[in-house]
Parts: structure tokens; sequence; C-alpha cells
């Protein structure tokens, strides 16, 4: 006869069924810990060279907390009215201040000091890649995996 087991909220099971469902849960606990996980953004940005990106980020020199808000911005999950919208925390995807819809590129580089500021960047981006404001692309903001050249003498 099979022994029975009471879980937490008090349902009872075989003991059979007991083994069985803890080596389910093992199994998939120590299936997810040794699988490599592909990040979201690498999914939504595939031809961008990433590890060019994070080298670009470890290797600038600004705060702790300049990183920390790239990476947000880097993998999208800086809160946005429109990001805020879509999982029901905001009423609106609208930005308060224009009215247009409040993604990342429209909030750093079309809005207000956002565009003042990317204006001031991209121009510093081509001086530094040695070229021209017109090539600088806007997504080099959202995502720097510009190669930059070596340091001249």
């Amino acid at each position: 006869m099979d022994s029975v087991y009471v879980d937490i909220q008090g349902s009872m099971e075989s003991k059979r069924a007991y083994k069985r469902r803890l080596y389910n849960t093992l199994y998939h606990i120590s299936r997810g810990a040794t699988r490599i996980q592909e990040m979201s953004i690498i999914r939504i940005w595939p031809t961008t060279d990433w590890t060019t990106v994070w080298k670009n980020i470890h290797s600038t020199p600004v705060s702790g907390g300049m990183k920390d808000a790239w990476y947000k911005v880097i993998n999208d999950i800086l809160p946005t009215n429109d990001r805020l919208h879509k999982i029901r925390m905001s009423p609106t995807d609208k930005f308060r201040i224009c009215g247009m819809q409040d993604t990342v590129q429209h909030r750093l580089m079309e809005c207000g000091k956002g565009l003042e500021i990317w204006q001031w960047t991209a121009q510093k981006l081509a001086h530094i890649l040695r070229t021209t404001l017109n090539q600088v692309p806007s997504d080099w903001l959202l995502r720097p995996h510009c190669a930059l050249w070596p340091p001249s003498r």
C-alpha cells in the first residue's frame, strides 16, 4: 500500500506521485540552470555586435549610475509610459510633456532635453569616430556597437 503525503497546501498524494513530482521539479530546475539562455534584446536586434556593445559600455569613462542607465536603455527596461501601459500600470502610452507615444527613442532623442542631449552626443560621436554628423545613426545611443578608432598621438 502506498503511503500518503500531505504537502504544505494540505493536498494529499501518494508516495509515488510525490516522488514523480519531486523528480520533475528537480529535473526542470537542473535543465534551466545548465542551459544558456539568450537575452531577449539579442532576439530583438540580431544584427547588432553585442560583444562590441558591452565592451564599449564597460570601457566608457562614466560613473556607475550612467552605466546603469545605459544598461536599462539598451535592454529596453526603462519604465516609459509605453512599456508601463503594456503591463497595465499606466492609463496611457503617451508622454506627459508632448502627448506623443512615450518610447525610449522618443524620450532620449526626439523630445525636450533629450533632443538637445542627443544632438550634443551625436556631435561628439562624429568627432571621436572622425566622421560627419549625418553618418552617426540614431541607434548608436541605444546600442553603441560602433568600432572606435585607435587613439591618435
